[in-house]
């Protein structure tokens, strides 16, 4: 049934999103045009708007994965969602590893524009722009890069889904008596306060906690250091970046507890326009 609700997702959400890739390869072609055609006031133009559809990607498929949500669940559409013969686990699970998918998607287009622009900028020296990214993976033991990519691809994807708990919560708890009447405003509220409110203790956790990954040329370990151990301290000279794990933690904690929340709020206390 879970992949069915997640079928049902894909041909919802579907359409906005490939009309997303599709515009970004617009922009894209044209940019690569205008480097072609070698017009100057055209390559600045095609170039700035390049920059601003990275941004633009991203902001529309946190918009589209926010309101799907909200539409499928608290909207007309939510009467025939709740009679589906599934708990609200599943229905969750689905929405969340739809939504995830999406988020990666973006996130792959944005990657793909900006190595587009870097090779444009390389224009004059194709050569020049292979060489580069060679001699950057060469200077480091490949392992080590695998290492780096792993553990900031890891951290990029556990935000992702700590965005998505704190908006669907948020939305949900909207969605109840207590809010309902502003819905749409209280979930924005509710959204800003729990946001603002985990990242404070997140970043306090941070930096004061003796637990954190330090990374260095040789790769990356587990100390008994936070991220204030090392201000002012020789490791700084050495090229050595602590990052403290309790906040990671805590992401973790919170992600858990809040997509816990909302799967109760949805089973109790849930109320459909």
């Amino acid at each position: 049934m879970l992949g069915k609700l997640m079928k049902y997702e894909f041909q919802a959400s579907g359409r906005m999103m490939g009309l997303m890739v599709i515009c970004a390869l617009f922009i894209t072609g044209v940019t690569s045009l205008s480097y072609a055609l070698d017009i100057v006031w055209f390559q600045v133009t095609a170039t700035t708007l390049l920059v601003l559809s990275m941004v633009a990607v991203i902001i529309f498929t946190y918009v589209v994965v926010a309101v799907r949500f909200f539409k499928s669940m608290y909207s007309r559409e939510g009467y025939l969602t709740m009679t589906l013969p599934v708990s609200s686990t599943k229905l969750l699970g689905a929405k969340v590893i739809v939504s995830l998918i999406w988020l990666v998607l973006s996130i792959v287009v944005c990657v793909g524009m900006i190595t587009l622009l870097l090779f444009l900028l390389y224009s004059g020296n194709t050569g020049s722009f292979f060489t580069e990214i060679a001699n950057a993976f060469g200077t480091v033991d490949i392992s080590i890069w695998a290492q780096y990519i792993a553990f900031f691809g890891g951290m990029l994807l556990m935000s992702m889904i700590l965005f998505l708990s704190q908006v669907f919560f948020a939305i949900t708890l909207a969605n109840t008596a207590a809010f309902q009447r502003y819905s749409i405003v209280s979930a924005v509220f509710l959204y800003l306060g729990i946001s603002v409110v985990m990242s404070s203790v997140e970043a306090v956790l941070t930096m004061f906690v003796p637990l954190g990954f330090q990374m260095t040329s040789q790769g990356i370990q587990l100390v008994g250091q936070n991220m204030m151990g090392m201000i002012g301290t020789s490791e700084t000279a050495s090229m050595s970046v602590t990052i403290g794990m309790a906040g990671t933690i805590f992401q973790f904690v919170e992600i858990v507890g809040l997509f816990f929340g909302t799967s109760q709020l949805i089973k109790r206390k849930l109320c459909i326009r």
